[in-house]
């Protein structure tokens, strides 16, 4: 089932995992997935699956989510910085949430030290258990008006006997997850695709290029997000004017010019934060104050700690005349060797063990990771989607001001934690360029 759309924010996270043509079905019993007619395999492999201790633990721990939420911040700022470091002149915007759905549902059918290492890397020194809770809480709590989440199992028919019965029906119950089983062909391909598509209305309209019979399942995660402001920029809040991009070349483009009432500095840098008509989420701008920053070099040495000084900064007593410029900007990157250098080495390599998920061996071939997001004078629209490919094997008193005219970074973030559902940069933006 797939959980309501709600406006749209970012992103498609889907997971393909694979199996050999050549390894023969088991004999043992399955059973049917009675709304789908769906053949699952039983689990007897004797684990105590960590979805089972989650399920166990379900309405009775009382989890220490400002905790988990500065553990989670930990992986948000990791992943960004290493996205940021390899990225050059390039505008970078990931969604952490997506990739962490993602990564979750995957760590539902791991064991042993495959399973130690992504809850680790994902929520450090958390137990993995409470820390599969927080992630089902999490986007319960995170949907609304205005941000929808959507998650899809699709089973290749041929091969859907080899994929544990319970595995399933976990992520259906509790990731809100459509099951379906199709032919992993040219048909199934656009089936997935199209999904995605319409998931994310259309932002991102493309994740998986082709699938094999010896491909054994696709998961996919979608985060849409779609905000008008709070106080959209009217037309005389429209200004063209130069923006000096990470090149140092100038560009005339077009600017949103306004006036908003919290702002930020905690040495480094300085910025505002503009909200959302429906309240819980706002943009939040984070402009160095050295002119000349490499803006993703900025961000690559910006650690969880670093982020934290700067949201407590915080400041409502001063009126902020704010100037930031219209864009839209689209970016993909290749996670594998970031979540491995991370920390999640093992699911990586032939030391993968998602025995909890299938008896076949398994292991992560790829993470593609893709972005999405469109600013305007009436709001805000986003999208994403990540793929994990898996192979067999082994009252203001003053006035402040704040110009975007060069490279700046932004999130979209809970008003209450901080926490960021999309966090990226803007090296460079259309315009036409100033002649010499």
């Amino acid at each position: 089932m797939r959980m309501k759309k709600l406006l749209s924010m970012i992103l498609t996270a889907s997971l393909l995992l694979s199996v050999s043509a050549g390894c023969s079905k088991k004999s043992d019993s399955s059973s049917g997935d009675a709304e789908y007619n769906i053949k699952t395999k039983t689990r007897d492999n004797g684990n105590e699956a960590v979805f089972e201790l989650a399920e166990a633990k379900s309405g009775k721990t009382s989890l220490d989510t400002d905790k988990l939420n500065d553990a989670y911040l930990d992986f948000v700022f990791e992943m960004m910085n290493k996205c940021s470091s390899g990225a050059g002149k390039e505008n970078v915007l990931i969604s952490p949430d997506s990739i962490f759905y993602t990564m979750m549902m995957v760590a539902s059918g791991a064991e042993g030290n495959t399973l130690d290492q992504m809850i680790e890397t994902m929520v450090p020194g958390s137990d993995p258990a409470e820390a599969l809770l927080y992630a089902s809480d999490r986007m319960y709590e995170q949907s609304d008006d205005t941000l929808g989440i959507a998650n899809s199992v699709w089973l290749n028919n041929q091969t859907a006997d080899y994929v544990y019965e319970d595995y399933v029906s976990y992520v259906k119950e509790h990731f809100e997850a459509e099951v379906e089983s199709i032919g992993f062909n040219d048909a199934g391909v656009s089936k997935i695709n199209t999904w995605v598509k319409q998931e994310t209305e259309g932002m991102i309209d493309k994740m998986i290029d082709s699938l094999s019979p010896s491909d054994l399942m696709v998961l996919v995660n979608t985060i849409t997000f779609d905000a008008r402001w709070l106080d959209p920029y009217d037309d005389d809040q429209r200004c063209h004017d130069y923006f000096t991009n990470g090149n140092r070349e100038k560009k005339l483009v077009e600017y949103l010019e306004g006036t908003e009432q919290v702002y930020f500095n905690n040495g480094k840098a300085e910025g505002f934060m503009k909200p959302y008509a429906e309240g819980h989420y706002a943009f939040l701008t984070i402009l160095p104050h050295a002119e000349g920053v490499d803006i993703n070099q900025f961000m690559s040495e910006m650690t969880a700690d670093d982020y934290r000084a700067f949201w407590n900064s915080k400041d409502t007593t001063k009126l902020v005349q704010t100037k930031m410029p219209q864009f839209e900007s689209e970016f993909s990157v290749e996670m594998k060797d970031i979540l491995s250098e991370m920390g999640m080495e093992d699911a990586f390599s032939s030391k993968a063990d998602f025995s909890n998920m299938t008896e076949e061996p398994l292991f992560i071939a790829s993470v593609l990771h893709k972005t999405f997001i469109r600013v305007t004078p009436k709001g805000t629209q986003a999208a994403a989607a990540t793929t994990a490919l898996m192979t067999l094997g082994i009252g203001p008193e003053e006035t402040i001001y704040v110009t975007c005219d060069r490279p700046f970074a932004y999130a979209i973030v809970d008003k209450t934690t901080g926490i960021p559902v999309f966090i990226g940069t803007v090296e460079d933006v259309p315009g036409t360029v100033e002649e010499d």
